[in-house]
């Protein structure tokens, strides 16, 4: 793929909100034209985790920074939450953030 080529096309366009992403899953690279970069961690590909999860990359900190937003289940989360709130809670005697049980192990496998 012509990246900086297409780049350039979009530009040419006055079209510079469509954001680019690069499905790098098969490989661990990322192109510097692209605004996104996604690698796998499927059990098939270069690295793995248990087939779970992923890695995004951004070059543009204003997406890193939404997609941070939306990273837990689509929760937009801020600093203003009571921790000891959160923080405060066990299942089966393991200590968790009630927000995300799947955060332990044993509990995120498929």
């Amino acid at each position: 793929v012509d990246w900086e080529g297409l780049k350039a096309a979009l530009l040419a366009m006055n079209r510079p909100d469509i954001i680019l992403f690069e499905d790098s899953c098969d490989t661990m690279t990322y192109t510097e034209c692209t605004d996104v970069s996604v690698i796998s961690f499927y059990a098939s590909h270069i690295i793995t985790a248990g087939g779970c999860g992923g890695v995004v990359m951004f070059n543009d900190t204003k997406l890193r920074d939404r997609a941070l937003m939306y990273r837990d289940w689509g929760r937009i989360g801020n600093n203003t939450e009571d921790m000891s709130e959160r923080f405060g809670h066990e299942v089966d005697g393991i200590s968790y953030d009630f927000k995300f049980l799947y955060g332990c192990i044993g509990y995120n496998f498929k």
